[in-house]
């Protein structure tokens, strides 16, 4: 179901134009056709030094923890990014995969707020590979001894 049905609009604004702004804009425009007029407004310059997405290192990534809400929200986004390439008949996501870190000392005194409402790293991992193979998003976990031969500056030189 569309939201807001009943509201039939003809002029539409969209207040900011990040990465938010021009998806909201881009959506209104097409589904709107001919009947809609969407204008974009940017208080500052493309690209500005305060902008969110100011560079082209931009990531989305589907290891979200225990919410498969947010991990589907991805999956969904990685199919509209397919469609507005094959669009502009040019690819505008390049997938590459990440590596994504924890340390498993239980006496690590602080981790990124990401890792909430977990009550450590384990269980934030644990709950996040949970719903990548519930997903069926590929993945795999190393282990230190596998990341130091994957990419030797990891190596442990104190043995």
């Amino acid at each position: 179901m569309e939201p807001f049905p009943h509201i039939e609009r003809k002029d539409i604004a969209v207040l900011g134009g990040g990465i938010i702004g021009l998806s909201a804009a881009y959506a209104a425009a097409t589904r709107g056709g001919d009947g809609v007029r969407v204008r974009l407004y940017e208080a500052a310059n493309v690209g500005h030094s305060a902008a969110a997405s100011s560079d082209v290192s931009r990531v989305f990534r589907h290891l979200n923890g225990p919410n498969p809400l947010l991990t589907s929200w991805a999956i969904e986004a990685s199919s509209l990014w397919d469609q507005l390439s094959a669009e502009g008949g040019r690819p505008l996501l390049r997938r590459t995969g990440v590596l994504f870190l924890a340390h498993q000392d239980s006496g690590v005194s602080s981790w990124g707020h990401h890792v909430w409402p977990c009550k450590s790293v384990a269980q934030w991992m644990d709950d996040s590979a949970r719903v990548l193979v519930d997903k069926g998003i590929p993945h795999q976990r190393i282990t230190p001894r596998q990341l130091e031969g994957i990419y030797p500056q990891f190596q442990d030189h104190t043995l």
